[in-house]
């Protein structure tokens, strides 16, 4: 038989101890009535037995006398590791969880109806409702949380049934008084494509990453991937500690979603966000030129671009070809004439620096310059922020979802979606924002983004992002200002690309996203191609 948490000798041992201290001094009326009460009440010694095991306990219960087979649901997942950052997994209550639930009347809404408040009361104090098995983290959590105001946030959760019987001497049922029978949760469909999905993973196997990719037009979410992964089967009750602690302390951190639940620095694809606010503050056209020299100032601290570790100079940039070439110099002069309260404003509107409101719990919101990281005060950025701030760097930090919703904002011509994994959810999908593009900067924006990937000189010209007409960004996000950690794995930058395609009628925006990847066109564009590849293999119309 399969082993408990404890060895079941151990179990019995400790029932044994208790039905003797219960029974000690005790009349043999009061015995008796004492062991048809634990008979009522059996105690798990052995949990999952075999069919096998299960027939020879029921068929020779003389020979095992006090032992009785109780069948039990469980929870199953027949996609394994596919998904299962999205799909979450189950556990048992915790104390918490069981005190909020009991406190709110959730099991005896349940169950006094048809048991009465003493029976109830009953298995109450016997804390019979304490091994039920509750969602622990994805989906399984979001829709599994008693909610008076959110009903729908427990659809999976069914209701348990009771039944009254009446028997005879011999235990053999005669007739039942009354039942109410259990009722099944509702089944819950979720946007993911299982297909993508596998692909996108097996794509990303074996690096630190994440990717998003959803449907610019109704925020549906189509592959949320965070790698590496782990099989929520792993975690059904009862767990194998053996299997589950090094899970919990793996340092590649296996349980946790990259794509929500990590915050990073953003780097260049800010840069679609500075353009916007100079475009529509109007503090620039998109012929404007600034010319890049290879830093932005002749006095320390100097805001290099990056062209400079290279030995040279982008000249004279508009706005087209400095998106296209990821040129600092050009964003530090538009930051410095739009300034930080208005970048910081038009990030907040693009999505970045809070919730997205995804059906999953955990999101982190990040954070953008302009509050105490201590206090939460807030406090006008000075000049040096500004300039940080207006290419990705410095004290801003995003999630990979929240750069998808930005880059289907773009393509979809300013609607700030809510991400949806549930696919019949009765919710407004109304956008959460409709950014005030103007036509003539939604134009501009978007030839830089189309120039990065179709025109030669582009930062991920090279990669296979051009055969499916994308569009996008690439950014090298720093994590340290020294350039002798830099050369430390563990100090690498960030690598991202963030996009959209087809680029002359967008439909997927996505974003990949590798943890201390190095340069964002020499390991993210490649990526965010093999991605994009299997998007259009699986939705090629």
């Amino acid at each position: 038989m399969g082993l408990p948490s404890r060895p079941w000798e151990e179990r019995f041992e400790a029932l044994e101890e208790r039905i003797l201290r219960l029974t000690a001094g005790k009349s043999r009326k009061d015995r008796g009535r004492i062991a048809r009460r634990e008979r009522e009440n059996p105690i798990r010694l052995v949990s999952e037995v075999t069919y096998d095991q299960a027939a020879e306990l029921e068929t020779r219960m003389e020979t095992y006398p006090g032992l009785q087979v109780v069948e039990r649901l469980k929870r199953e997942y027949p996609q394994g590791s596919a998904g299962g950052h999205v799909v979450g997994y189950v556990g048992k209550m915790r104390d918490d969880q069981y005190g909020a639930r009991e406190a709110a009347g959730y099991f005896r809404e349940e169950l006094v109806t048809v048991i009465g408040e003493d029976e109830y009361a009953k298995r109450e104090r016997l804390g019979e409702f304490k091994d039920d098995i509750v969602g622990a983290e994805g989906v399984e959590a979001w829709f599994d949380q008693p909610a008076a105001d959110e009903p729908f946030r427990q659809l999976l959760r069914g209701r348990r049934g009771a039944m009254i019987q009446q028997r005879d001497l011999t235990s053999r049922t005669r007739e039942i008084l009354q039942h109410a029978p259990p009722t099944a949760g509702t089944d819950l469909r979720l946007t993911l494509d299982l297909r993508l999905q596998r692909s996108v993973e097996e794509a990303l196997a074996g690096l630190l990453a994440s990717a998003v990719v959803l449907d610019v037009r109704t925020g549906e979410l189509l592959a949320l991937v965070s790698t590496p992964g782990f099989d929520p089967n792993d975690f059904v009750p009862p767990a194998s500690a053996a299997v589950v602690e090094p899970l919990l302390t793996r340092k590649d951190h296996p349980l946790l979603n990259r794509a929500v639940m990590s915050a990073y620095p953003l780097g260049s694809i800010f840069k679609v966000v500075t353009a916007s606010a100079g475009l529509e503050e109007r503090k620039f056209e998109p012929s404007t030129e600034f010319t890049c020299e290879g830093r932005f100032r002749t006095q320390p601290p100097y805001f290099r671009c990056w062209i400079s570790a290279h030995g040279g100079a982008h000249g004279p940039q508009d706005l087209l070809h400095a998106l296209m070439h990821s040129c600092n110099v050009f964003f530090c002069n538009v930051g410095q004439r739009v300034g930080g309260e208005a970048l910081t404003g038009w990030a907040r509107r693009f999505g970045l620096g809070r919730r997205t409101g995804v059906d999953l719990r955990g999101e982190r919101a990040g954070g953008l310059p302009g509050r105490s990281r201590v206090t939460g005060a807030p406090h006008t950025l000075n000049p040096n922020e500004v300039l940080n701030l207006s290419i990705g760097q410095g004290q801003i930090e995003v999630t990979p979802i929240q750069v998808a919703v930005l880059m289907a904002a773009v393509a979809n011509g300013g609607s700030v979606l809510r991400p949806i994994l549930w696919r019949d959810d009765p919710r407004s999908r109304a956008p959460v924002d409709v950014l005030p593009l103007g036509r003539a900067t939604l134009e501009a924006i978007r030839a830089g983004l189309a120039a990065v990937v179709m025109e030669p000189g582009g930062t991920a010209a090279k990669t296979d992002l051009r055969k499916f007409h994308a569009a996008g960004k690439t950014s090298t996000a720093e994590v340290t200002s020294s350039e002798t950690a830099r050369q430390l794995p563990a100090f690498y930058p960030h690598a991202w690309f963030a996009g959209y395609a087809p680029l002359e009628a967008p439909r997927f925006a996505f974003v990949v996203m590798i943890e201390h990847g190095g340069k964002g066109s020499e390991a993210a564009a490649p990526k965010a191609a093999e991605v994009l590849a299997r998007v259009f293999a699986r939705f090629p119309e």
